[in-house]
């Protein structure tokens, strides 16, 4: 190997090094991120199905919200707790 071939060899390695670094912050900005999405999806579902359960009915418009939120909620895969008080504020009388 010549010193052209190592002084090469030597700066793909820390680049590779640098690059690998990167990712992995970056990964980790992602799962951060994600957890964030997550909790305020939650809270914006629970507070929404509480609010019109006390309320005791539901208009289409609140209807339509409420069925974004719960698409969003489970996309993210979040069904356990949310989809029972989904489906309470969902079977409330429409409000005309």
């Amino acid at each position: 190997m010549n010193a052209l071939q190592i002084v090469i060899t030597a700066i793909l390695g820390a680049c590779g090094g640098a690059i690998f670094t990167w990712i992995g912050i970056g990964a980790r900005r992602l799962q951060s991120v994600t957890k964030v999405i997550k909790a305020l999806s939650h809270d914006a579902l629970f507070n929404r199905c509480e609010a019109l359960i006390l309320k005791g009915k539901i208009t289409k418009s609140e209807l339509e919200n409420l069925d974004m939120l719960w698409d969003a909620y489970s996309g993210l895969g979040m069904n356990g707790a949310g989809s029972e008080l989904y489906n309470r504020a969902k079977a409330l009388p429409l409000e005309k």
